[in-house]
């Protein structure tokens, strides 16, 4: 048996309802665990997926499941073009179970339409999957799952806002909280919380590690990278460096930050002939939106002398402010 549940008509002993309460309290749906219902491409089936357990449990209105076996689904042959399908969890009040299904969906990056009625039949989205014609593995994933205790729900992706929208529901999207309010004109809307300024570093440079590469014929060095996540909102960016560094006689090597959409950070600093102690900032001008990389480079403006940088007493960290802040 793959799938067992509670909550259907008929008796729910001291141990079940021991298990469901707290979670059937905690949110409308969710999963329990990280790995809980992970969908993952079929390793030998075309257009297959495998859903994995969730022994914990993983709930919807009324009803609490586990799932003790890999699940796997396949999907209906794409002819042309792509399509998201929805993998859900799929309650049925006629015939009392819960059966994990692919949803038929189209190109759009949306959910299809789903069942929405509880205590008839009602449908948990927990992945979005994409097919491509002449493929035989998913071409793209997107986690729907939710998690919830406590008086908080965090989930993946902000497309999960979309099944989870109930007046008065606090959601965590990455470093992002949502909340569910009564807007202007007593309309219901998705309203992003104040959220502050989010640090992140070069750890790995600033502990030592050699520039990453050196392009155009010699005159430019990628120093180090950070990688920023999506935090769900337009946001600027804020960078310091420090670094012991020098250059072989006339020659100057600028600093510089570079950043997606052309946005770029040029520092009031130069490196000519000599060593010393480098300290340099800046922040973007226009905001950025979406995930990104900030890129540490140096450019030879002139001269034919190499760039010398020492191991010690190093700094490269932005900070992603959000935009109107």
């Amino acid at each position: 048996m793959a799938i067992s549940s509670a909550g259907y008509p008929g008796t729910v002993d001291s141990i079940q309802y021991a298990k469901m309460s707290s979670s059937l309290g905690a949110s409308t749906y969710g999963v329990s665990t990280p790995d809980g219902l992970k969908v993952t491409a079929h390793p030998s089936i075309a257009q297959a997926v495998n859903i994995a357990p969730e022994t914990t449990g993983f709930w919807g209105p009324g009803v609490f499941d586990t799932s003790d076996a890999i699940v796997t689904l396949v999907a209906e042959p794409v002819t042309s073009d792509t399509r998201w399908d929805l993998v859900v969890a799929h309650r049925d009040w006629t015939t009392n179970e819960t059966k994990l299904v692919l949803l038929k969906g189209s190109p759009a990056k949306q959910f299809p339409v789903r069942d929405e009625e509880p205590g008839v039949a009602d449908d948990q989205p927990i992945w979005l999957v994409q097919w491509t014609a002449g493929q035989t593995k998913p071409t793209g994933m997107v986690d729907l799952r939710c998690w919830a205790g406590n008086g908080g729900i965090i989930a993946k992706d902000k497309l999960a806002l979309g099944y989870l929208a109930r007046l008065g529901a606090q959601v965590l999207v990455g470093s992002t909280q949502w909340r569910y309010v009564i807007g202007s004109n007593n309309i219901a809307e998705w309203s992003r919380a104040s959220v502050g300024a989010v640090v992140y570093k070069a750890a790995d440079w600033m502990g030592g590690a050699v520039p990453i590469a050196t392009v155009n014929n010699g005159n430019q060095i990628l120093l180090a990278q950070i990688n920023i996540p999506d935090p769900g909102y337009p946001y600027h960016v804020q960078a310091w460096v420090n670094m012991e560094s020098g250059a072989d006689g006339a020659t100057r090597w600028d600093p510089h930050v570079d950043l997606p959409n052309n946005a770029y950070l040029a520092f009031r600093a130069k490196i000519e002939g000599g060593g010393g102690w480098i300290q340099f900032s800046g922040a973007t001008q226009t905001p950025l939106v979406g995930s990104a990389t900030a890129d540490l480079k140096l450019s030879r403006l002139y001269g034919s002398g190499e760039f010398a940088l020492t191991p010690y007493n190093r700094r490269f960290q932005i900070m992603v402010i959000p935009a109107g802040s």
